[in-house]
């Protein structure tokens, strides 16, 4: 199996690169999408979220407050951290699931993993994609989504690898500055360059 691992920071565009390639026929894997997943009502990761927030943290709906449990992380280093430990595992299980199910057939697989340079889990990857941004158009995109607030993007930021660090461990920078068109012809490139690798090792 041909596995890359996608990453960068906050709004670099990487669900947007994670589109590209799945327009162009490889499998993908959204950690995010995952994140949402195992979260879903009735789940045992949520039970054990609102049971250590408390109910504040769900809608009248049964849904995770997504919003509320920004704005707690975002001033708790601690409360981040023990969510990132509750949370961590359950999207490590369910996506090894979809690995192991959909890798070996797809033409590649893109695995988008935000934060592949904190964790440093590396050596499984074929090769380590980054995308990487200008910090003033990363704040721009972010803030606006309109769902951040400034305090809780400088949290997220300042949080995160940075993007020296994450550039470090990439064999593969994609700069998205730009256009959704140039951005296309960054990852037809790799496209290309990954087909090859691909066939090169079969």
């Amino acid at each position: 199996m041909f596995y890359i691992g996608l990453t960068g920071g906050i709004a670099s565009g990487k669900s947007a690169v994670l589109n590209c390639f799945a327009e162009l026929g490889a499998a993908t894997l959204s950690a995010d999408q995952i994140a949402r997943e195992v979260v879903m009502p009735g789940s045992p990761t949520l039970d054990t979220i609102a049971r250590h927030f408390g109910g504040a943290i769900l809608l009248p709906t049964g849904e995770l407050n997504r919003a509320a449990l920004r704005e707690i992380i975002s001033r708790s280093e601690a409360e981040r951290r023990w969510l990132e430990s509750i949370m961590h595992p359950a999207i490590t299980a369910r996506s090894s699931a979809y690995i192991q199910e959909t890798g070996p057939t797809s033409l590649y697989l893109v695995h988008e993993i935000p934060l592949l340079s904190e964790t440093r889990k590396t050596t499984e990857f074929s090769r380590i994609l980054t995308v990487d941004v200008a910090q003033n158009v990363q704040r721009q995109r972010a803030l606006a989504r309109g769902n951040i607030s400034e305090h809780q993007l400088d949290a997220f930021i300042s949080a995160q690898a940075s993007a020296a660090e994450r550039r470090q461990i990439a064999l593969d920078i994609i700069q998205n500055n730009g256009t959704m068109d140039e951005l296309r012809c960054n990852v037809q490139r790799l496209h290309r360059l990954y087909l090859w690798l691909r066939n090169r090792r079969a």
